[in-house]
């Protein structure tokens, strides 16, 4: 089923979720926003724009069109965060420039119906939970983190294990069995390597994009995929990394089977989303 996909934010994130859509046929129309022009990437665009899908250029971030799945992407600058990251909560440091640029957005959604947003800004889970309270009833919002954390724990601790709860510091490890030593650790492994690659680069890409063409290729394809993605817990009132089932452009939320300590870990994690949600009423 051909379909229109928009894209708002086109710093690395953007531009490789843009670059991985034309390489699918069953998006037929790509809508892009930006804060920044990027003259020399639109060309970029047209040069690899192989099954010749339309490409519009949205003057604001409410020029949705037909477009049924909405990927945010847009952010502040990370340049002044990287340094921080050994004695801050780069979480809490994002969460005031990227809700600045999510809050005038909201107003021209308050109309938009069936869309699916999957929110890639930083704090994932906070910003996807606010959107999912904005937002007309009808509308799905998931957040992309705990798939990324899912590969970064499968590549450097165990290829069985599941990253769920917070895209964050306080992120869960589930299905590595084991004591609480064992997942703070198995934790600890994933939270610092990702500090090491940001504070020698000033960002992450290749994890992203190969944890993005697995949920691109999910979507696009009709047997189903089980992947990790934020969704809304309705007891819970908050938005945070869970089991999904992927496919056909659909994504249906699937229960958490947690044992003891992974209980205890989930609740600290969804603690510190609602911290983080307390924040932005500050």
């Amino acid at each position: 089923m051909a379909r229109a996909v928009a894209i708002l934010g086109l710093g690395r994130i953007g531009q490789m979720l843009a670059k991985n859509l034309l390489t699918h046929p069953t998006v037929e129309e790509l809508r892009l926003w930006s804060r920044s022009e990027r003259p020399g990437f639109w060309e970029e665009l047209r040069q690899a724009n192989r099954h010749r899908q339309a490409i519009v250029r949205m003057s604001s971030p409410a020029e949705l069109g037909a477009a049924s799945h909405v990927f945010l992407c847009f952010s502040q600058d990370y340049s002044a965060l990287v340094h921080q990251k050994e004695v801050a909560d780069e979480w809490a440091i994002e969460l005031d420039g990227n809700l600045a640029i999510l809050r005038p957005m909201l107003p021209g959604w308050s109309r938009v119906q069936d869309r699916v947003f999957i929110v890639y800004t930083n704090p994932v889970d906070v910003l996807a939970t606010l959107l999912v309270r904005a937002l007309p009833p009808g509308n799905q919002v998931h957040g992309f983190g705990s798939s990324l954390d899912t590969l970064r724990l499968r590549c450097l601790v165990d290829p069985r294990g599941l990253m769920l709860g917070e895209h964050g510091p306080a992120m869960v490890p589930v299905g590595l069995g084991g004591d609480r030593a064992a997942l703070e650790a198995a934790r600890a492994a994933v939270v610092a390597s990702v500090r090491r690659v940001t504070i020698q680069q000033g960002y992450t890409l290749l994890a992203p994009e190969l944890a993005t063409r697995e949920l691109l290729d999910a979507l696009c394809a009709d047997s189903p995929a089980q992947l990790p993605l934020s969704s809304y817990d309705e007891n819970l009132g908050l938005c945070l990394g869970s089991p999904c089932q992927v496919a056909a452009w659909q994504i249906q939320p699937r229960p958490v089977e947690l044992n003891l300590v992974e209980a205890q870990m989930w609740r600290e994690s969804a603690a510190k989303i609602r911290a983080g949600l307390e924040l932005t009423q500050a």
